[in-house]
């Protein structure tokens, strides 16, 4: 037992004399009536209040030691009720309740989340529905922010957390844990959502600050608390990852579209000039013909839903290299027949990697004798990709800093590198360009602009050759 400060409570109202700054406490005057206070073995709220009597002591020690207050150290227990846990989910404590107005308690087991008492199962990926205590192990990316995106569910989880055991520490791998979010259901009766889809509304719902309403009918929704949780496995120098996962949901399933990768890419080698939506609608009619139900149909449909996914597999098998080049070149015939200014884009190099050989297919479009020249050939050199972008007015001006008479005469031309001025799914060009002070303007304007790949002396030497001459067939 735990001995607490001394307590000394006296009829009379004058203070006891006698104690030192060292809490002990030298003889004083008998008190005849003592009151100690003491806890209940069980916790409870009420106190007991003892009454001693010290003059029936026949020890003279007894009878000049004052009482002290003492405290027995009780183990809390490890039972917690399942209406305690909601409630602490929803941040409210609930002081009152009694041990016998209990009925339903969970047993706070620290081996209730033993991932070695399952076996996991290998699958390709995760059931939609994940529910239970089962296990999966599947093969992930190991690339930047995709190692996560191969053992994603239906099921709504909140920021996982590292989470080691005895039999499972930081130098076996990586150990992930993540808990459910639970869910909103609205009570009302009259919701338009209950009467049309004959089920309570879980999904649409409106969160305003730290109020959480009914999307249809705008009434308060009730939080119901998911004790599911999700744990990740990653072990040291492998590529698969152990997925565990236990406990009943009560939340519903979030159904995600998953595209069928391999047929898209089929369909895309087979006819590489299809648009994204015409690939969805050839692989619908397709699963029509040869689907055993009408369940697979609607699955492919709500899978091929989004476009986007098909537009980003397209890029990746017909070639990023052709659809620029073929983009470009559309654009250069179009400053020259629309805006009349062929210099706004007059020179380009793209290169195409060729698959079974070391070689590349080199493509070249530039302006030449009031017309644009277009050439392809394959080289084992080393080559660059460029773009070369200007127009006639700037053209102009450059010739006019040439000339010393000129107001512009006296200014310098500045070259310099801008880092990540064009970003793409593929590599971020950087931008070398010409700039000059304009005294009339009162600020910096660019020349020319070439996009390229790297910041070296054999960039710099193709910007220049690439600007040779150019002023001059403007002044002419």
């Amino acid at each position: 037992m735990d001995t607490l400060d001394t307590i000394i409570i006296s009829d009379s109202n004058s203070p006891v004399k006698g104690c030192n700054s060292t809490n002990t406490i030298a003889p004083c005057s008998p008190i005849n009536n003592v009151i100690v206070i003491s806890d209940s073995p069980k916790k409870t709220s009420q106190k007991r209040i003892q009454y001693k009597d010290l003059t029936s002591s026949s020890s003279s020690d007894e009878h000049n030691r004052l009482p002290i207050l003492k405290r027995k150290r009780i183990k809390l227990s490890h039972h917690i009720t399942a209406e305690k846990q909601r409630n602490y989910a929803k941040g409210i404590i609930v002081s009152s309740e009694s041990d016998e107005e209990i009925t339903e308690t969970i047993t706070r087991n620290k081996n209730m989340y033993d991932t070695r008492s399952l076996t996991p199962k290998p699958v390709e990926k995760l059931p939609n529905n994940i529910n239970g205590n089962v296990a999966f192990q599947l093969h992930y990316d190991n690339k930047e922010r995709q190692k996560m995106k191969s053992s994603q569910d239906g099921r709504s989880w909140k920021r996982y957390n590292k989470s080691y055991t005895y039999y499972f520490k930081s130098s076996h791998g990586t150990r992930l844990r993540a808990s459910c979010k639970g869910s909103f259901r609205c009570k009302n009766s009259g919701c338009p959502y209950l009467k049309y889809y004959n089920s309570e509304n879980a999904q649409r719902v409106l969160k305003e600050g730290d109020e959480t309403n009914c999307e249809e009918c705008g009434g308060e929704m009730e939080f119901i608390h998911c004790d599911a949780v999700k744990i990740w496995q990653f072990p040291r120098d492998k590529n698969f990852v152990n997925v565990y996962h236990f406990g009943d949901h009560t939340c519903p399933v979030i159904n995600k579209p998953y595209p069928p990768v391999d047929q898209i890419k089929s369909m895309y080698e087979l006819n590489p000039d299809f648009k994204p939506c015409e690939v969805s609608s050839k692989l619908i009619m397709n699963k029509v013909e040869t689907a055993a139900s009408r369940e697979e149909v609607e699955d492919m449909a709500f899978n091929l839903v989004d476009d986007s996914k098909a537009r980003n597999i397209k890029q990746s098998v017909v070639g990023k290299s052709g659809e620029v080049c073929r983009k470009l070149f559309e654009l250069q015939n179009k400053c020259v027949d629309i805006y009349k200014d062929p210099y706004l884009l007059y020179k380009f190099q793209m290169l195409e990697q060729n698959i079974n050989t070391s070689s590349c297919q080199v493509v070249l479009s530039e302006f030449k004798k009031d017309r644009i020249v277009k050439s392809e050939w394959t080289s084992n050199e080393k080559n660059y990709v460029f773009v070369l972008k200007s127009s006639k007015e700037k053209l102009k001006l450059l010739t006019e800093i040439m000339k010393l008479d000129d107001i512009m005469g006296e200014e310098y031309v500045y070259v310099d590198f801008k880092e990540n001025r064009i970003k793409g799914k593929g590599k971020n060009l950087k931008t070398l360009g010409l700039s000059v002070y304009h005294v009339i303007l009162k600020k910096v304007v660019w020349l020319v602009r070439m996009d390229c790949e790297k910041e070296d002396k054999e960039t710099v030497l193709l910007f220049l050759k690439g600007n040779d001459g150019k002023e001059q067939k403007i002044v002419e």
